[in-house]
């Protein structure tokens, strides 16, 4: 009776053992068909995201970010050379070669200056500072003839109101006259010096020496006086746009 049961038992057991070894079988095969499709799934997802242009793998945006940088930072160092060797050029040339290179005088046309070249490098190497004050008179009476024009312009573009600006124009027509009398005796002054130092070089650097500081003066206060008017061009010239290209554009512009 004993032997039965325990034989029954062992049946019992080994149904039991066999039942489990096909549980785990099938959970076996499960687990690998579900392992096969999600690796399909992942090769078909990778194949639409290499077609599609507008999705980028991290490998590639890893690639664009670093050549970006490395272009920037190219872009950086060779600006930053440039500028360095620039300003040793510009320190070399003003404190290493002023003693030895003297300063040439180059022709430059001063279309309001009415003084032949000779005479205007004749002011430039014996009365540097007035030559130099020529020079802004020639640029500031430019500038108030240019505001002249754009005040007749709007004179003309409404006439009804050409009153306005006519009385506005006088007042630069007056300033800017009263200047040009000023720098006709200067520049006679000038032509008198210039005819008497190579007549008789020796008069002529004495009298140089003597006329020298009172021209200068009068051309000073003469450029002085119109202050108040190279300030009111200064404020109504439109902003200057920021950036390289646009800001060039815009002076290139304005000088035209």
């Amino acid at each position: 009776m004993v032997d039965k049961l325990k034989e029954n038992k062992s049946k019992e057991e080994k149904k039991k053992d066999k039942a489990e070894k096909r549980a785990l079988k099938k959970e076996a095969k499960e687990a690998k068909i579900k392992a096969k499709l999600a690796a399909k799934s992942d090769k078909k997802n990778t194949k639409d995201g290499a077609k599609d242009p507008n999705v980028k793998s991290d490998v590639s945006t890893a690639k664009e970010k670093k050549s970006f940088f490395t272009i920037k930072k190219l872009i950086f160092f060779t600006v930053l050379i440039i500028i360095i060797f620039g300003s040793g050029f510009v320190v070399y040339k003003m404190y290493f070669l002023a003693s030895d290179e003297p300063i040439i005088y180059k022709t430059i046309v001063l279309k309001n200056v009415n003084l032949p070249d000779e005479m205007l490098e004749f002011s430039f190497d014996k009365m540097n500072d007035l030559y130099f004050a020529l020079a802004t008179y020639n640029l500031r009476t430019f500038l108030l003839t240019k505001e002249i024009n754009r005040i007749t312009k709007i004179g003309e573009d409404y006439p009804d109101q050409h009153k306005i600006a006519e009385k506005e124009k006088k007042n630069w027509i007056k300033a800017k006259e009263k200047v040009e009398k000023k720098f006709v005796k200067i520049e006679k002054e000038i032509k008198e010096l210039y005819v008497l130092y190579n007549v008789n070089k020796e008069d002529g650097v004495k009298k140089i020496e003597e006329k020298s500081k009172e021209l200068l003066l009068q051309a000073t206060e003469a450029l002085k006086s119109l202050d108040p008017y190279i300030e009111i061009i200064e404020a109504n010239k439109k902003k200057e746009p920021q950036g390289f290209i646009d800001n060039t554009i815009f002076k290139i512009k304005n000088i035209l």
